[in-house]
């Protein structure tokens, strides 16, 4: 972790008094992806002070896309929405993303627009992804990300890991 810090829920303010405590504290490149959801305070803030590539999160995205969809469809949706961030490139990326719209948009436009409206942010960690396929960078805010690693036992910081720690 590099900083931690209290603030005032998820403000712009808190946020950038993070980001301004990191440069003083020598951190002098800012990120060139950062990864989180969709609190536009994180956003404004990481803006004024090191405008990076953001990458939205996949896990807080696919939560208000099947929040949008019924609990019958979420499952199959599920695995849907796993197919474009597990794609090996870009392209496959892309095509999984467009029949995902296809396939529910005609009936589910509410959960399809959610996706859509940050098409570019979900999928710039892309740009940065090995060619090798033996790595799965984890598109996911560290908050997340964490979340998910304590129950599989694994570290959080660690994006090569696809599986739990062996013991």
């Amino acid at each position: 972790m590099v900083g931690l810090t209290d603030g005032v829920r998820e403000s712009t303010r808190s946020w950038k008094e993070l980001l301004l405590d990191l440069k003083r504290r020598g951190l002098s490149m800012g990120p060139e992806l950062a990864v989180a959801d969709g609190a536009l305070g994180f956003w404004q803030a990481l803006e004024e002070i090191w405008p990076p590539r953001g990458q939205r999160c996949w896990v807080h995205k696919t939560a208000n896309v099947l929040n949008k969809l019924p609990k019958s469809q979420q499952s199959k949706a599920k695995r849907a929405l796993q197919e474009i961030w597990m794609a090996e490139t870009k392209k496959d990326a892309l095509l999984a993303f467009d029949a995902f719209i296809e396939s529910w948009g005609v009936k589910y436009d509410r959960a399809t627009e959610c996706l859509i409206k940050d098409r570019d942010a979900l999928l710039a960690y892309m740009t940065f992804r090995p060619n090798t396929g033996s790595i799965c960078a984890r598109p996911m805010s560290l908050k997340a990300r964490s979340r998910r690693c304590v129950t599989a036992r694994c570290d959080p910081r660690d994006v090569s890991r696809t599986r739990p720690r062996s013991r």
